[in-house]
């Protein structure tokens, strides 16, 4: 236990004098904020956590990486989101290490990044502060790489007999007498009260769901249909500027999604990579991979004029829309000439319908499953033919282990 408490005090000064600079610069200009999701787990558990990175200098940070894990943790699945594509994935501490731990090969001045993943612990331990150390390099050929120690919070590693042990002594201390005389009334009152944990369990889960549901999953999914129906040609010749209203507001929605919980967070893991990559390829599809031609830098000014909630008709005030359909705001202007020259090319539009009505159908079908616990009924994910095949398409591309493409294999035509 000594040992393990010098190793992190190690990581902490290694954290401030590493980088070659004072801890009032790193706050000022760069900033690592870290959280755990639990102060306690028992042995065998994953722990996840979240790392917030802010670069308010103004130069580019390269090679964001992770030096390590916390002592006496290994790394498991990681996801780094760098803003439109989907988070990028690393399944095991393995990929992690050989992409030489880099969360993000670049920062870019005045960007807030996210990134999360799973650690393992490898021995049990008392409550101590976990710590990693982040490093990157300065974007210019004679800088030195910086580092700063992030505190992700306090955590406990319990075996199973020691947790097992504290819930019987919780009950013992009170009800001594009675558990040695009548143990039949009390395995009933344990036996009810796990009953009434679990409900509540399932109470409190139920409402997180719905409550990422309401105001960040459906939202997106909602968007995401309209403009799958202002750019098809059925019944009606496509509605041009509504479907360029809904492009900038499906990535305003997406953009308040990442800042607040970071990401998609579904009842399995197989249907939040599937979400993910849908995005991504839509992503891809619409916006290319140039971030700075005159479309990507068009609509980012746009979504970053477009206020929350705001519908087509003040979307159209905001920015100037004159009665011909073009924009008096320049931003504007420029994204829209780019986004009609995309909407002449029938397969460009074909591959952004079909990543669309692919990752509606996922989204709608998760955020109904937390009703499967509470009510007991196992939800359908009912799904057309040409989705079930994109999911196949997906979860291959994705590298699906049999046991996760269950999930797919699982999806009903109807």
């Amino acid at each position: 236990m000594y040992l393990w408490r010098a190793r992190k005090i190690a990581w902490l000064i290694v954290g401030f004098v590493f980088s070659g600079v004072t801890v009032s610069d790193l706050a000022a200009d760069v900033s690592v904020t870290g959280s755990l999701s639990s102060k306690s787990i028992i042995e065998g558990e994953l722990l996840r956590f979240t790392l917030n990175v802010n670069n308010k200098t103004g130069t580019s940070l390269k090679n964001f990486r992770l030096l390590g894990p916390p002592d006496s943790y290994q790394f498991q699945q990681i996801y780094a989101d760098s803003g439109q594509d989907s988070p990028h994935y690393y399944a095991n501490a393995r990929d992690f290490s050989q992409a030489k731990n880099v969360l993000f090969p670049a920062v870019p001045p005045g960007a807030s990044y996210t990134a999360w993943g799973y650690l393992q612990s490898t021995t049990n331990h008392k409550a101590a502060t976990l710590s990693m150390v982040t490093e990157w390099k300065p974007d210019a050929s004679t800088s030195l790489p910086s580092s700063l120690a992030v505190s992700l919070g306090e955590n406990e590693v319990k075996s199973c007999l020691r947790a097992d042990w504290e819930r019987f002594s919780g009950f013992t201390k009170i009800f001594a007498i009675p558990v040695v005389l009548a143990l039949l009334p009390f395995l009933l009152s344990w036996k009810l009260k796990h009953r009434d944990d679990r409900a509540e369990t399932l109470k409190q889960m139920l409402s997180q769901s719905l409550e990422y549901a309401a105001k960040y999953y459906l939202p997106v999914s909602a968007a995401s249909q309209r403009l799958r129906g202002a750019l098809s040609d059925q019944p009606n010749p496509p509605n041009e500027p509504l479907a360029f209203y809904y492009v900038i507001y499906m990535e305003k929605r997406m953009d308040e999604q990442k800042k607040a919980v970071g990401g998609f967070y579904f009842k399995d893991q197989p249907a939040e990579r599937l979400a993910s990559k849908c995005w991504k390829e839509y992503a891809e599809a619409i916006f290319g991979r140039n971030s700075q031609d005159d479309f990507n830098r068009g609509i980012q000014a746009c979504v970053n004029k477009l206020k929350s909630r705001e519908n087509y008709d003040a979307f159209a005030k905001r920015l100037e829309m004159k009665p011909d359909k073009t924009f008096q705001n320049a931003d504007a202007q420029r994204a829209w000439e780019a986004f009609q020259i995309k909407l002449n090319d029938a397969d460009l539009l074909a591959a952004i319908l079909l990543n669309l009505n692919t990752f509606e159908a996922i989204v709608d079908f998760e955020v109904n499953r937390p009703f499967e616990n509470w009510y007991g009924a196992q939800p359908e994910f009912i799904v057309t033919q040409e989705v079930k095949t994109r999911l196949k398409q997906l979860a291959t591309q994705l590298g699906f282990t049999l046991e996760e493409r269950k999930f797919v294999d699982g999806a009903k035509i109807g």
